[in-house]
């Protein structure tokens, strides 16, 4: 499609599987323009599409190969995925990719809920001494469980997550503009408030000779 927009969809069938490389970079812009990398981050995200009816698709999501130059963040990640095994996905899409819900959210609890004692006993190495006196263990502990225990936490993390994947199914963009919209950003643990950002995105001009494109998106908060 050799014009100044981009169309971008999917057409799949059951037994198709897919694997895409998901990257998350940031960089901080000095008064002269010069860039530096602050965090990259990257995952192997695996799409299986398990069945299709005549208005809805059901599809199995699987996450793997993490990594990321938060150091803390590798931990954490690491150690869960060793106690819980990697994170699986079910969900239903209508047949324009909508979001229609999580088929297998009691696995995804259980998971959650496995995840608090790795989770917490990397944390807690990593707090200051001096706030340890303050926030005993067994209350970040009890504070973890009752965070990850709750489905209402699971499913904004999942539809966060799939609606950005999904977000630009269908859409017909011109490569000329910026896009933005408002966001509220909710932190997956409690006890914070919720941040309103932006996010702005467009259509890099790199391009293969048979016209695919790069969505790149920015969020600023």
């Amino acid at each position: 499609m050799p014009d100044s927009s981009v169309q971008i969809c999917a057409y799949w069938t059951p037994g198709d599987k897919y694997a895409y490389e998901a990257r998350e970079e940031k960089f901080k812009i000095d008064d002269q323009g010069d860039t530096t990398l602050v965090y990259r981050q990257s995952e192997r995200r695996v799409f299986e599409i398990l069945s299709q009816t005549k208005d809805r698709y059901k599809i199995r999501l699987t996450y793997g190969d993490y990594m990321t130059t938060d150091k803390e963040d590798q931990l954490v990640h690491d150690a869960i995925v060793s106690a819980t095994g990697p994170c699986v996905v079910e969900f239903e899409t209508d047949e324009t990719g909508s979001l229609l819900g999580i088929a297998n959210l009691e696995t995804l609890v259980a998971q959650a809920e496995a995840s608090v004692e790795p989770a917490v006993r990397v944390m807690w190495e990593t707090i200051p001494s001096a706030e340890r006196k303050n926030f005993p263990k067994k209350n970040f502990r009890k504070y973890m469980a009752r965070t990850l225990s709750d489905p209402s936490v699971v499913i904004n993390a999942v539809n966060d997550d799939l609606g950005r994947m999904f977000f630009f199914h269908g859409a017909r963009l011109d490569s000329t503009q910026v896009y933005e919209f408002d966001e509220t950003f909710a932190p997956l643990l409690g006890g914070r408030d919720s941040v309103r950002g932006k996010t702005s995105f467009w259509i890099d001009g790199r391009q293969t000779d048979s016209y695919s494109a790069v969505c790149a998106p920015v969020q600023a908060a």
